[in-house]
């Protein structure tokens, strides 16, 4: 059988969870080192590796959950468009006589109400993508779009730029010329 050089890697591990534990406890590498009868470059090396495992652990955690919502705010932005583009529903029926007719619902606020939502779902999507921080008082949008013959390339500029619209439509209408 051949002699393997240096420790197995089962002792291995079990000296990284032992330098792990102790730096937790906040002993210096030194004291750790002393404590395991192994050298300080042996505990710094041991700490660099157990960081390094946990941190990918925490990243892979990180971006399953990360997907995990992401697929939640997909089926709620499919299910937000699927509400918008719903025909009218039928909400009461009137007979005359011999004729009966059908009364629909008026598809406005349910649209209104989407969009609502769906705006919500954009923006939770933006902040958990990272193109949104609370620091900001934009939402970024990945596309621009021109309102008006003003480039617009984000939520705040839009608002603006339709508020702005909206005062100078006011100005003209209470002067008494019409708009173009």
């Amino acid at each position: 059988m051949p002699k393997t050089q240096g420790a197995s890697l089962q002792a291995i591990a079990n000296r990284r969870v032992q330098v792990y534990q102790l730096a937790v406890r906040g002993l210096s590498g030194s004291a750790i080192a002393a404590s395991l009868k192994v050298t300080e470059r042996t505990v710094f090396r041991d700490l660099y590796e157990v960081k390094a495992k946990l941190l990918a652990e925490v990243t892979a955690q990180n971006a399953f959950v990360m997907a995990w919502a992401k697929a939640e705010l997909n089926e709620l932005w499919a299910e937000g468009w699927r509400l918008y583009l719903q025909a009218p529903q039928v909400i009461g029926v009137v007979k005359k006589g011999k004729e009966i007719k059908e009364i629909r619902e008026d598809p406005t606020y349910r649209k209104l109400g989407s969009l609502q939502r769906l705006l919500q779902v954009a923006s939770e999507k933006n902040r958990i993508s990272g193109l949104h921080t609370p620091n900001f008082t934009q939402t970024v949008n990945i596309e621009s779009f021109t309102f008006q013959g003003v480039k617009i390339t984000n939520t705040v500029e839009a608002e603006d730029v339709i508020r702005k619209r909206g005062e100078e439509m006011d100005k003209l209408y209470a002067a008494g010329r019409p708009a173009h």
